[in-house]
């Protein structure tokens, strides 16, 4: 008889929704489990028990985390080269460095990165060239004076490749290390916090360092609102709030 976990479709979109980052039950069961018109509770238990077998095989990891009320799922080690293979991606940029000390700020990060992607791949909003995690680009190599961001990616636009550097804050990073990351990253930088009063003391940072070139703010909440083309950022060289124009 035949032992372990025989994968399925539904199990490849499972690993590789994980791919770029954890991501909490309630996700998973919206983004896979869920079925319209049947009963939650019974697709619940038929994500649970999928979730286990996962979790037995080696595939998947959960973990808590004291500011999110929900489990939290993470791929291993062993199912990163299944998702390389699989969908013809780089070993690299597939995350599996789990960290109790970042989790909370690799939920929110990852949280960006599947946004950036279903509304590229789903819902066609933009053609996505690139994203790359700061696992990617990182690729186990550190020099010192180079920073890296979060989630790097490209958008084609009607005239030119247009570049993000994307940095999630949540409020752990001090004024050099900040200042050091706007001063390193070239093209358009992102910046996207847990709230308001973090966006000021961030803008306070790049006032004080006179730092004019365009660097733009928002908060998760409404980054996750809104669709990236119609978020609303705040910028250091605009009083007004905008728009991410692709060009």
């Amino acid at each position: 008889m035949r032992k372990g976990l025989l994968m399925t479709g539904r199990d490849m979109t499972l690993l590789k929704h994980l791919s770029v980052g954890p991501t909490t039950r309630k996700s998973i069961f919206s983004n896979i489990f869920e079925v319209k018109e049947s009963n939650k509770k019974t697709r619940e238990r038929v994500m649970l028990r999928r979730l286990a077998k996962h979790e037995l095989e080696g595939l998947i990891k959960s973990a808590t985390c004291p500011n999110v009320k929900d489990t939290i799922y993470f791929l291993t080690k062993k199912a990163a080269p299944i998702v390389a293979s699989h969908y013809g991606m780089e070993l690299s940029n597939i995350w599996v460095n789990y960290s109790e000390k970042t989790i909370e700020h690799d939920l929110y990060t990852s949280g960006c990165a599947k946004k950036i992607i279903k509304e590229a791949e789903e819902k066609k909003m933009f053609k996505l060239n690139a994203l790359v995690l700061e696992c990617g680009l990182k690729n186990g190599k550190l020099k010192k004076g180079v920073y890296f961001p979060d989630i790097l990616f490209g958008i084609d636009g009607p005239g030119r490749l247009n570049i993000f550097y994307l940095e999630m804050d949540c409020g752990t990073v001090c004024r050099r290390d900040f200042i050091g990351k706007i001063n390193y990253f070239k093209d358009r930088v992102l910046v996207i916090t847990k709230t308001l009063a973090r966006i000021d003391l961030l803008m306070w940072y790049l006032r004080a360092e006179k730092i004019s070139g365009p660097v733009f703010f928002s908060t998760y909440k409404n980054f996750s609102d809104n669709s990236f083309l119609t978020c609303t950022w705040y910028s250091n060289s605009s009083k007004e709030p905008t728009v991410i124009k692709i060009y």
